[in-house]
């Protein structure tokens, strides 16, 4: 799999324990949290989401589960939108072949390297073990299994 599809692949996995962290704390059946964590499409609002549920009260080491969740889940959206919302162009100068990573929103590039990569691999997967470890703690503290239901 690309470093692309990996990044990708890591944003997912993250948010499905966010997902499952919602349908804990507003006390709903995976169904229905499915319904409505899915009907917005951004993380901010995913996120806005939780913050507004964590408002109403939740226990506060449910709290701090859910920012860690959260947090996860952003370092490994901010890795896949490195790489997602760029265009790579090759440059070729003087028979020295390198890529390049174009950033639209910012006007700029810079030249991809394998540490760069492979740091960006690294951050996404340490962002999924985080998010993971914290779901599991927030799952056996309400005796809710480990598990995405698929239908």
């Amino acid at each position: 799999m690309s470093t692309t599809g990996k990044l990708v692949q890591n944003s997912v996995v993250c948010e499905q324990f966010m997902y499952m962290a919602f349908a804990i704390i507003s006390k709903t059946t995976h169904d229905v949290a499915r319904a409505i964590f899915y009907s917005f499409d951004s993380f901010a609002a995913k996120r806005n989401l939780l913050k507004r549920i964590m408002d109403t009260g939740i226990d506060e080491i449910d709290a701090q589960l859910v920012n860690k969740i959260m947090k996860a889940v952003e370092k490994a959206n901010n890795q896949r939108n490195e790489l997602s919302h760029a265009a790579f162009l090759f440059e070729d100068e003087a028979n020295r072949a390198s890529f390049l990573l174009y950033r639209p929103k910012h006007g700029e590039s810079f030249t991809v390297t394998v540490d760069a990569l492979s740091n960006w691999r690294s951050h996404s997967q340490n962002a999924c073990v985080e998010a993971s470890q914290a779901f599991q703690q927030l799952s056996e503290k309400h005796q809710r299994p480990l598990t995405i239901a698929l239908k």
